[in-house]
């Protein structure tokens, strides 16, 4: 026996020092289940379902995984990994060190290593589709294996890269058409969209200007000018030269691809946009129209804590001679980063009110509780999100008094279409909003009042309203803004309107600092 066994050591030995040295130092040990007790380093991605795929499933798909450490090194990087499919689709398992992990990209490709399917990144275009977007935690060791569930989404003709957070070219995309040219063609046709990100906020439904270079074979350089529309553009780029540069301007941000020939396909997605930091509002002053000329009514000063945060409102007023005086401060008081609560002093200093706010797990308000010179209001904050349409309802009580009331807002494109509210009494309104396509400065200011009214990203051009039982004075009947470069407004012309009679009551202008 002794003579039988050493050769079957020395082989065994042998093939271990053998893979040891072929694994490369990035490849992911696959180990089995360990016994039950013990702890296990194991991890699997889990893909419910590709969306317009075979309930029964598909063969010859991959996953690519990209997962980083908790300083933020790459610890795994675009790893292939083979999907078996029952009634899931389930990853190879994976093994690391015991840490704390995060998985931060994941695409789905085909046998031909062509990019089908994606999940989005948290704060992309795509990522308000799924409930779930990357990154996702991963921490190991675990008494069982860890199950890492991952939504994705099928990528469609004309989408990006960075609609799901990608960066630019991560997408291996089938061309549409074949890139031979069709006798007596003259240009490739490809689709070309605008797309930037102001603070934290997309906007990726707005015009722009976009430059065309093109040289030819001897290195002639030729110009074209084209305006972009909201959403996916055509472009035609022709087929008689070497080498393309696009250029996009937009608010002051500039972004150029280039191409040479052979990079062009016929119907190819190009993204063009960028980021910069919002703006800051530092002040608005309100005038009113007086026979004809702009007087000076209001006045209201934002200050900032060091992070961005409003630290103060001060809100000014004019006394009868006309002197200024300070007829109201808001000072914000936060709690681990989040606003708690607005106290509320009038013009002697005196607490006269205050707003706090609770939160889900989101980070979305939850409720809010308001009291105003002794009177309180108590609101209860719910959310419906279904693709790109999202509902805020507001149920508000009022304690001490036999009614409430319900406001339901309807948000699509980042912004507040419709509003409903009813009271218990039966008084109602409803309104309708139409928006422009530039910067609304208050959705950067993380500012939540009682109506949640500062979620729009854009500023409103015009307004319905209809009521019953009750109604205001006077609402808007027109808006009139004008605009600097960065697509801020500078100027509101607001004229106002009887909503009984529809007769013009009177004007007003706000002036925007920043």
């Amino acid at each position: 026996m002794k003579k039988i066994m050493k050769p079957i050591t020395v082989l065994a030995t042998t093939l271990v020092l053998m893979l040891t040295a072929c694994r490369k130092p990035n490849d992911i040990i696959q180990s089995p289940a360990p016994p039950p007790g013990k702890l296990t380093n194991q991890f699997q991605i889990v893909i419910d379902s590709l969306p317009g795929e075979s309930l029964t499933g598909v063969a010859n798909v991959f996953a690519m995984v990209t997962l980083v450490n908790d300083q933020g090194i790459t610890v795994i990087n675009a790893k292939k990994l083979s999907l078996n499919f029952t009634g899931k689709y389930f990853a190879e398992k994976l093994q690391l060190p015991g840490g704390n992990y995060k998985l931060t990209q994941l695409l789905i490709i085909n046998g031909n290593n062509e990019t089908r399917f994606a999940a989005p990144i948290a704060n992309s275009m795509k990522a308000a589709l799924v409930s779930r977007p990357l990154s996702i935690d991963v921490s190991i060791p675990n008494s069982n294996l860890l199950i890492v569930p991952v939504q994705v989404l099928r990528i469609g003709s004309g989408d990006f890269a960075e609609t799901y957070g990608y960066p630019r070219g991560s997408f291996n995309l089938p061309p549409e058409i074949p890139n031979n040219p069709v006798p007596g063609k003259l240009f490739y046709t490809v689709k070309v969209k605008a797309a930037v990100k102001i603070g934290a906020i997309d906007y990726d439904s707005i015009p722009a200007s976009l430059r065309l270079t093109t040289w030819d074979a001897n290195n002639e350089r030729s110009l074209s000018f084209i305006s972009l529309q909201p959403g996916t553009n055509d472009v035609k780029l022709p087929l008689n030269v070497a080498k393309y540069q696009l250029t996009l301007e937009k608010w002051g941000i500039t972004d150029e691809v280039t191409l040479m020939k052979a990079d062009v396909k016929e119907g190819m997605a190009i993204m063009l946009g960028g980021s910069k930091a919002a703006k800051k509002l530092t002040s608005e002053v309100t005038l009113n129209l007086v026979e004809g000329v702009y007087k000076a009514y209001s006045k209201t000063a934002y200050e900032y804590r060091g992070d961005g945060n409003i630290n103060k409102i001060i809100f000014f007023l004019k006394k009868a001679d006309n002197t200024p005086y300070v007829s109201m401060t808001e000072e914000f008081i936060y709690s681990n980063g989040r606003l708690d609560k607005v106290n509320k002093y009038n013009e002697n200093k005196n607490l006269m009110g205050y707003i706090s706010f609770s939160y889900d797990q989101q980070g979305r308000v939850s409720a809010m509780d308001h009291k105003m010179n002794g009177e309180q209001t108590i609101a209860a904050v719910s959310y419906s999100d279904v693709l790109s349409r999202k509902e805020i309802n507001i149920n508000y009580q009022y304690p001490g008094k036999l009614i409430d009331m319900n406001y339901n807002m309807v948000l699509t494109n980042g912004n507040i279409q419709e509003g409903a509210s009813a009271t218990s009494n039966h008084s109602s309104e409803l309104s309708k909003y139409y928006y422009d396509m530039n910067i609304n400065p208050y959705v950067h200011m993380n500012w939540p009042d009682l109506f949640l009214s500062h979620n729009s990203k854009n500023n409103v051009a015009a307004s319905q309203q209809s009521f019953y039982g009750s109604y205001p004075v006077a609402v808007p009947r027109s808006y009139v803004y004008s605009y600097d470069n960065e697509g801020y407004p500078k100027e509101l012309v607001r004229e106002y309107k009887s909503p009984v009679t529809n007769q013009y009551l009177y004007t007003t202008k706000t002036v925007y600092y920043y």
